[in-house]
Parts: C-alpha cells; structure tokens; sequence
C-alpha cells in the first residue's frame, strides 16, 4: 500500500497504472475494446473496397426474346428480342403495339411500332435505350425477369419484362 508521502518510482509507476486503469474503466470502454472494434472496422473497409464497380459488365446474359403485357404511354404489348454481346454490350430490336403518336406511329393512327435498341447490362443494373420510344432501367430480379421503370421524357412508370425464349428472330441477328 502506498504512503500519501511516498515519491519512490515505483511507487509513481504503481500510481500512473492504477489512475489508467481508473479513466478506462469511466470512460465506459476499455482501450483493449475500442481497438478491436477499430480493428473490425477497418477490416470490413477492406473487404467493401474488394467489391467490383457498378459499372462492371454482369456475367449474366440477357439474350433472348422477352415480353411485357403493359401499356405504357401509347405503346402496348411490348417485346424485346435482346442480343447480349461482349463486354455488358446489349443490342436488339424492340416491337409494341401503338396506338397512336408514340414510338414512331402517325399522331392518332395505329400501327406496329418497332425500332432498335441499344444497352447496357452491369452489375448494378441493366440500362436499355429502345430509339423513338423510350428507356427501361432496371435489374434482373430472376434469370427470366427484368424489372424496373419505362420512361419517356421526364415520365415513367414500372414494367416488368418476362424472358419467352433464349433466343432471338434471324431479323435481329442478321
């Protein structure tokens, strides 16, 4: 026990350990405590900043033909027939039904609005931009399902796209 008078080294040592032990214990954790979760957290950065870019092509492949019975902004009955080439690089032609004014059709006139489509399928999302009609961004939730928004301008809504076949019209790939 040390004497209120005592100003030996060891006796200053004795003291110095037990006031440290002292403030870790009233600071609510101990130093041994806040370096294992510094350690952790350090760890865990590690391991996220392993993780690829967004932008990364997907190894998935979207090739194939698929469908979405929607009606979107004039355009109905949507297909996509979607060839998937290397590097993420999606390419195809889309077809709908319009009913007038929208994806090429004459205002007020019917027709079978078609065009080709150009894309990217990453691992963060797949991004489509079908000319004269509009863009689908979105993910593949399942290996025959894509689904996210359509939109036109500064309009959207969601739509789903199921894939019917794996393989596309010889109209697209010629």
């Amino acid at each position: 026990m040390l004497s209120a008078g005592d100003n030996s080294p060891v006796a200053k040592m004795q003291l110095a350990t037990e006031s440290r032990s002292h403030r870790e214990k009233t600071n609510g954790y101990s130093l041994i405590v806040i370096r294992k979760y510094l350690s952790v957290a350090a760890l865990l950065c590690g391991v996220v900043s392993c993780a690829p870019e967004p932008t990364t092509p997907a190894d998935t492949n979207l090739a194939g033909t698929w469908t979405a019975n929607a009606n979107l902004y004039s355009l109905s009955n949507f297909k996509l027939e979607l060839i998937q080439e290397p590097k993420g690089i999606v390419s195809g032609m889309w077809f709908a039904n319009g009913s007038g004014g929208g994806g090429g059709c004459p205002v007020s006139t019917p027709c079978n609005a078609f065009g080709n489509l150009i894309g990217r399928n990453t691992i963060a999302q797949v991004e489509l931009e079908l000319l004269g009609a509009g863009r689908f961004e979105g993910v593949l939730i399942e290996p025959t399902r894509l689904r996210g928004i359509f939109s036109v301008q500064e309009s959207y809504d969601t739509i789903t796209f199921n894939r019917v076949s794996n393989t596309v019209s010889n109209r697209v790939v010629q």
